[in-house]
């Protein structure tokens, strides 16, 4: 898994919706290259909102690419301001060299406080050795304060926090729940935390300057992949160097038709990104509210707990 986390401001409204693609390298900096623009189409939110679709074929919603699944979201807040639009921006797990994307909000639900995306990946038309992660940048209408589901593409992807202007909760990514035919809804989402026997932060995949949080458990399970959210807490105690603490909750759950999982032991590894840390900061990662590794970020070795 790549996991090229890019924490982004999550008041920076864009009214673009594809990606640039970078054809210059030059001394002045990327040149973003004519993708042109395409606008999400928000049916209007209300009670009797509701619009169902086949995740394998793209609504009617100007989107021009064939849907794909965006993986997961890193924000300077999970917490979203009430009656305020803003911009998600939806990363997919993939290396790109100026790759476009689209998203559009397919329908708003009140009665059922549900958000419908779908993303797009299309073909990358650059051939470079970059590795810049495609993210697709959906704007969101204002939404009433509460706990809102977002779909993307079909299947629950996470819960978004949504209250007064004031209220924050500090720098967090989400990797999506695992899509599941079987199962939908919230409970997807709940699942039970997992309980990882060891943990280990290395650098993005491609050199990048962000980090990754691997869980390994040594016995897994064929439970689903569930969220799992990476919440930054800057730590104001002077035991330790200056840096934050790392609050993680990585969650399975049983999909509704794959049954009792075998009596087979077979190692799993989560991968979770990471918001962006200073480098040099010092860094320790609690994982259902136990301390589990510390880390110094930007470092090029891979960290492990004992």
């Amino acid at each position: 898994m790549l996991r090229l986390s890019q924490s982004v401001p999550l008041l920076a409204i864009t009214s673009a919706l594809v990606s640039g693609c970078y054809l210059d390298h030059g001394a002045d900096g990327p040149t973003p290259r004519d993708a042109g623009t395409v606008d999400a189409r928000t049916t209007p939110i209300g009670p009797d909102a509701s619009l169902l679709w086949d995740a394998g074929s793209a609504p009617d919603a100007g989107l021009t690419c064939a849907p794909t699944r965006a993986d997961f979201v890193c924000l300077e807040s999970i917490v979203v301001p009430a009656a305020t639009p803003f911009t998600l921006p939806l990363a997919f797990d993939t290396c790109g060299c100026c790759a476009q994307t689209e998203c559009a909000v397919v329908d708003v639900t009140r009665d059922s406080r549900t958000v419908r995306l779908v993303t797009t990946l299309c073909p990358d038309p650059c051939d470079c050795d970059a590795c810049n992660t495609p993210i697709a940048q959906c704007e969101i209408p204002g939404l009433p304060a509460g706990e809102w589901l977002v779909e993307v593409n079909g299947a629950p992807a996470m819960v978004l926090p949504v209250a007064s202007p004031h209220h924050t909760n500090g720098r967090t990514c989400v990797d999506f729940a695992e899509d599941d035919e079987c199962t939908r809804g919230r409970e997807v989402l709940e699942g039970r935390p997992m309980r990882p026997s060891r943990a280990c932060v290395r650098r993005g995949f491609g050199g990048e300057s962000h980090d990754e949080l691997d869980l390994v458990e040594e016995c897994g399970t064929c439970d689903r992949e569930s969220t799992c959210e990476v919440r930054v807490v800057p730590r104001l105690t002077d035991d330790l160097p200056p840096g934050s603490d790392l609050h993680v909750t990585a969650n399975r759950y049983l999909g509704a038709c794959d049954g009792v999982c075998p009596p087979v032991c077979i190692e799993n590894t989560r991968t979770c990104p990471l918001p962006s840390l200073p480098p040099g900061d010092v860094n320790r990662v609690f994982v259902d509210g136990e301390p589990i590794l510390t880390f110094t970020s930007g470092e090029s070795e891979v960290v492990c707990s004992d």
